[in-house]
């Protein structure tokens, strides 16, 4: 099954079963409407879209056209993915979280959820990424995971692992994810300088646990600082040991509570990160596990994106908060990103879906408007990569130079 949601250039897809978004031009999109509506054996492209199990040989949809009565050129009708807290409340209290460890009864209720995920559902938006604080502290977390999963708005969760249990984790077994993510930042003696002492062991147990388990898409998030990105590769080699099959990595931004622990990022110097991109290399080339960069680095050379949606539909510069992501916190307010929220603060909420749709904050929100309208810094305009990087990290712009529009200060190109 699949969710085709068109666009002002083509369509965005979603294969419910791969859990992957891929693209079709215009040409092919207008084919495929041609063919709903004339049911023209003859029609371009038909032969194609049967073998692609797009149409059955009746010209059945094999799923759901999202097609909006207006679309405006230059942006999507909806974000693709959507970054959701499901709560503040959290064990731990790591040294570079953005969010507040705390909880209070503003928080989105259940119901709060699930009308949202019906939202999304309507909208096309089939990728939600669950994150907190620490979801699992919400004692409904599992009941939102299936809910999201029934509507093909396909969950997919990072945790500090701690809360986890065999019960819960045979519960996440039965579950349609898109990923479960443990954040292991290091080694023992630098996660729990992070993290807390004694937690890492208390991860490590838990994802060795879902990992017998059989739970598909495990893995872990790194949080690479100036503490800890000397363990890059001793931990590649636990993680190995233990059968893990995918390691990504983000460098830490200056938000939430890495902006008091600035010794966190001060290391991290153009030097230090092109140090800490060789160290990635030499363990990718090993070709035994899946290993990224996320998406808030600068072009790397060897970790392009495996998605070119954005790209394809919306050139230029800009990373993805420009018009393909956003973030909704735990009280249900809307930003293009939690983490520059987190630093820029709250002139950053675009509205709040207590209050109104989200698909109406996409579309009107001044704060939408004004990154996608986001200029390339001077640095930028004349780079060879600008049609393929994303522009780096706008938090870290703006804590460096106080402007979200100026370059990544870590791009060392």
């Amino acid at each position: 099954m699949f969710i085709f949601r068109r666009e002002f250039c083509g369509m965005v897809i979603f294969d419910c079963t791969s859990l992957k978004y891929f693209y079709i031009d215009e040409p092919s999109s207008v084919a495929l409407e041609y063919l709903l509506e004339t049911r023209d054996k003859q029609g371009l492209f038909y032969n194609d879209f049967v073998e692609a199990d797009f149409i059955d040989k009746n010209f059945n949809l094999n799923g759901k056209l999202i097609s909006p009565v207006t679309k405006r050129k230059g942006m999507l009708i909806a974000p693709i993915t959507v970054f959701m807290q499901v709560t503040e409340l959290c064990p731990l209290n790591c040294r570079h979280c953005f969010t507040k460890s705390n909880k209070n009864e503003t928080e989105m209720t259940m119901e709060n959820i699930f009308s949202l995920i019906d939202h999304l559902a309507d909208i096309g938006v089939c990728e939600l990424v669950i994150g907190g604080g620490e979801p699992f502290a919400r004692q409904d977390i599992l009941g939102i995971l299936e809910y999201a999963s029934s509507k093909d708005v396909i969950p997919s969760i990072t945790t500090n692992g701690i809360l986890l249990n065999d019960k819960l984790l045979d519960d996440i077994a039965k579950l349609k994810l898109g990923y479960l993510k443990f954040s292991i930042d290091g080694t023992e003696r630098y996660h729990d300088y992070i993290r807390g002492t004694g937690s890492y062991r208390q991860t490590i147990s838990n994802l060795k646990l879902a990992l017998a388990k059989g739970i598909k898409n495990v893995g872990v998030r790194m949080v690479i600082n100036s503490a800890n990105y000397q363990s890059i590769q001793p931990l590649y080699e636990e993680l190995k040991l233990i059968g893990c099959e995918s390691l990504s990595f983000s460098i830490i931004r200056p938000s939430g509570n890495a902006t008091q622990n600035t010794q966190l990022y001060d290391g991290i110097t153009k030097e230090v990160f092109y140090e800490i991109i060789h160290a990635v290399k030499k363990i990718k080339a090993n070709n035994d596990m899946n290993i990224r960069f996320s998406e808030d680095a600068p072009f790397i050379s060897g970790f392009e994106r495996e998605e070119s949606i954005a790209n394809i539909l919306l050139p230029g510069f800009g990373c993805p908060i420009r018009g393909t992501v956003c973030e909704i916190d735990a009280h249900g307010n809307v930003s293009p990103c939690g983490f520059l929220k987190g630093l820029y603060g709250d002139s950053l909420i675009a509205g709040n879906v207590l209050a109104e749709n989200l698909i109406d904050i996409w579309n009107h929100s001044e704060v939408f408007l004004r990154f996608r309208e986001m200029p390339p810094p001077r640095k930028c305009v004349s780079c060879a990569y600008k049609s393929s990087c994303s522009g780096g990290c706008r938090t870290r712009a703006f804590q460096m130079f106080g402007d979200y529009t100026a370059h990544d200060p870590l791009c060392f190109l």
